[in-house]
């Protein structure tokens, strides 16, 4: 193997890392700039649901529901 292909190869890779962690944060962070607004706005939600299950649901479907709407 040449010094060139071998470089060719480093650089592939290592771009392909780049991408790949930089989706993977995205990916992680995302859920957590909504800590904030959920904080706010959840016990506005969270006394019209009675159970603590209930409670529970609610709160996972509607950080999804921030998620979607503005993903």
């Amino acid at each position: 193997m040449y010094l060139s292909d071998f470089l060719f190869l480093l650089s592939f890779r290592l771009s392909r890392l780049t991408k790949v962690t930089f989706v993977v944060s995205v990916f992680v962070t995302y859920g957590l700039q909504f800590y904030v607004p959920v904080n706010i706005l959840w016990p506005k939600i969270e006394h019209r649901l009675s159970t603590a299950k209930a409670k529970a649901v609610g709160n996972v479907v509607f950080r999804i529901g921030l998620i979607l709407l503005t993903g």
